[in-house]
C-alpha cells in the first residue's frame, strides 16, 4: 500500500496551471518540523520539504483557499520520477500525489472559520443534530497518462 500522510504548513502559495486537456494542476511544497535534543541536550527543529501534486476540482479548490503559512493535511500517495530541469540536467523527483486534503491546525492561518473551501478542521456536529456537518475530503486522481509526459513543475 502506497500511502503517504502529511500534515505540515504551506511553504508558499500554491501554483497551478491547466494542462492541454484542460486538467488543472497545483503544486505545493509542505513542511514538516521534528524537535528533538541534540547530543549536548539543547532542543533542535529539523524541517522537511514535501513536494505536493494535486489534480482537477481538488486542485482548484486547493489554490482557491490555501495560502502560505496554512496548515493543512495531504494524504496520496508518493510518486518518483525523473525530469530534466531548467539546465538540462536529469533529476529525480519524489512527490505526494494529494488523493485529498483538508485544514490542520498549526500554520500561521489557524483564526479563518473551519470548513472553509473544502477543508475540514475541528467541525463536530451539534448535539442533537442528527447531520454530521463535515464534508467528506475531495479526491484527486492524476489524468491517465499525463503525469509522466507532462511535467506540471
Amino acid at each position: 500500500m502506497n500511502l503517504h500522510v502529511i500534515s505540515g504548513r504551506l511553504g508558499h502559495d500554491p501554483e497551478t496551471q491547466t494542462l492541454p486537456s484542460g486538467t488543472v494542476v497545483c503544486n505545493a511544497s509542505i513542511a514538516t518540523d521534528e524537535t528533538f535534543k541534540d547530543r549536548d541536550g539543547q532542543r533542535q527543529k529539523r524541517t522537511t520539504w514535501h513536494r505536493v501534486t494535486l489534480f482537477g476540482p481538488p486542485a482548484e479548490s486547493f489554490a482557491q483557499h490555501v495560502t502560505k503559512g496554512r496548515g493543512v493535511t495531504i494524504t496520496g500517495s508518493v510518486r518518483r520520477r525523473t525530469a530534466q530541469d531548467s539546465e538540462g540536467v536529469e533529476r529525480e523527483f519524489v512527490d505526494t500525489v494529494a488523493r485529498s486534503w483538508e485544514f490542520a491546525p498549526g500554520g500561521r492561518n489557524d483564526a479563518e472559520p473551519a470548513n472553509k473551501g473544502n477543508g475540514r478542521r475541528n467541525a463536530q456536529p451539534r448535539r442533537g443534530s442528527t447531520k454530521n456537518p463535515q464534508r467528506k475530503p475531495q479526491r484527486s486522481q492524476p489524468p491517465a497518462g499525463e503525469f509522466d509526459d507532462d511535467i506540471p513543475f
